[in-house]
């Protein structure tokens, strides 16, 4: 049995966009930071990044992440040299800032 176009319509309607898929998930893995770490603005770059400005401990940092896997591409602080921001997700950034600053080692890359 087919379907009307406008039963069809409705159907598809009722599903969540990409970019509404891509914020929510955003919003779970940051609402999983520490305390203390709060989301200012997400901007998309072009198809596959996002650059998410966001504060913790007074500090103000800059990330670009894969805007499917939340993949850290540029975690806008020193991680080595080879950099190694391929090991690092949206998830973990906090975790990783906050091992920066207690031993003294934060160096950030990206200003706001």
């Amino acid at each position: 049995m087919r379907s009307s176009p406008n039963a069809l319509k409705g159907s598809i309607m009722s599903f969540p966009s990409a970019r509404q898929i891509v914020a929510q998930r955003i919003i779970e893995t940051t609402s999983r930071w520490a305390a203390g770490a709060t989301l200012e603005t997400l901007r998309r770059l072009g198809r596959d990044q996002l650059e998410i400005v966001f504060q913790y401990k007074g500090e103000r940092f800059i990330s670009i992440v894969d805007a499917a896997t939340l993949q850290v591409i540029d975690s806008g602080i020193c991680l080595g040299h080879p950099p190694r921001d391929d090991l690092v997700t949206l998830e973990s950034l906090i975790g990783v800032i906050q091992e920066a600053m207690d031993t003294g080692a934060l160096v950030i890359l990206r200003w706001p």
